[in-house]
């Protein structure tokens, strides 16, 4: 045993301290460049899941100031953003149902954003949001439409739709004009695109539990 550490932890989350049960250092060489790995098997003393760490230093960068960060790698790899809790509920809700392609979708806009493609991650959410709209309330022949028309039926309110409208740009400047946003950028975008899909397929259905659970009034 080499000792306790600190690392990521994708059931946790941020970084947990960890029992060092393995670990190797040893000298690579690419080309001409050689470096300093260390490789690291490591448990998390919170959940008990296992990681490898790899740890890559340039030789070179010994002799440089403190500042110097070493490349980092885990496996599986570390999770920049982690799923909302409820995304097993929507699969569950949507399975086998013409809106089966929420998940799917959902599901390839985080590995964009996780793989540091925020310009598919911003097209991705485009895509789920229009398809949600005109699943909702029809195809009215245009963006606009649609979104108006999805306001107008209840399903969000006028302050949302503007909100809605600046986050479809996102995507269609990315795909009509080149914009890559800031990663940043894209977690607002997928951050709104996921409490649209909470708020129209999941609270109700707890709300709905909720109200089978409780008991009506008893007559006077």
């Amino acid at each position: 045993m080499a000792g306790y550490t600190f690392g990521h932890c994708n059931s946790c989350g941020d970084d947990k301290r960890h029992e060092v049960l393995f670990s190797r250092k040893q000298p690579e060489r690419s080309g001409g460049d050689a470096s300093i790995v260390t490789s690291e098997l490591l448990r998390c003393c919170g959940c008990d899941d296992l990681k490898i760490r790899r740890t890559e230093l340039d030789s070179a960068d010994r002799h440089l100031s403190s500042k110097v960060k070493p490349r980092v790698t885990y496996f599986p790899a570390a999770l920049f953003r982690p799923d909302p809790k409820w995304i097993l509920d929507l699969l569950v809700q949507t399975a086998f149902s013409e809106d089966e392609f929420l998940n799917s979708i959902l599901l390839e806009v985080y590995v964009a954003l996780q793989n540091h493609a925020p310009a598919l991650a911003a097209m991705g959410v485009r895509a789920l949001i229009e398809l949600l709209m005109i699943r909702k309330v029809g195809d009215q022949g245009a963006f606009g439409r649609n979104l108006d028309e999805f306001r107008n039926q209840g399903f969000i309110s006028t302050a949302e739709a503007e909100n809605l409208k600046a986050v479809l740009e996102v995507g269609s400047a990315a795909i009509h004009r080149g914009y890559i946003p800031k990663r940043e950028s894209a977690v607002v975008v997928v951050d709104i695109a996921e409490a649209l899909l909470k708020r129209l397929y999941i609270d109700p259905a707890k709300v709905a539990s909720i109200k089978e659970a409780t008991p009506p009034r008893r007559g006077k």
